[in-house]
């Protein structure tokens, strides 16, 4: 008998481990809250842990301004895991995250002036691309170059 409640125990547990959605690298990727992404080839994992301010102008009241949705994101990169604080309007919309750039795209759903958002109903829009001037293959090995430089005025 201990032997079935440790198999069914077993499986319990290797069901609820969630494997967490794996987007290709520099596409738009969807989480909702409590969900993962994860970029193997890249080491690193992105989970959407919670909308900390939600501001935006709703979409059936004229705002002077539209306001900003803040998100808070835990991201493993190798060994090292830090949160993140991620904007619709003001900075950082963005972060680096070793040779790719975080970026969030759009918080929906866009809020209702008689619907209060609850934390299920929310879904992050992010892509993680590379980052510019960060060559994703290892650098390619250079000959020593036997050219002098002339400088200007120099001799010779």
């Amino acid at each position: 008998m201990p032997s079935r409640v440790y198999l069914i125990a077993v499986f319990a547990l290797a069901c609820s481990a969630s494997t967490g959605l794996q987007p290709p690298l520099d596409q738009t990727f969807w989480l909702r809250i409590g969900q993962t992404a994860q970029f193997p080839k890249a080491d690193l994992s992105v989970t959407f842990r919670a909308v900390s301010e939600d501001s935006r102008c709703p979409q059936d009241v004229v705002c002077v301004w539209e306001g900003n949705g803040q998100v808070q994101l835990e991201v493993r990169s190798g060994s090292s895991v830090r949160t993140v604080a991620l904007n619709t309007t003001t900075r950082p919309r963005d972060v680096p995250v070793g040779s790719y750039q975080l970026r969030l795209e759009k918080l929906a759903p866009i809020p209702e002036a008689q619907h209060p958002i609850t934390p299920s109903e929310y879904v992050a829009t992010l892509k993680l691309p590379a980052r510019l001037g960060e060559s994703m293959s290892p650098p390619a090995a250079r000959a020593p170059s036997n050219k002098r430089l002339k400088l200007a005025g120099a001799p010779g």
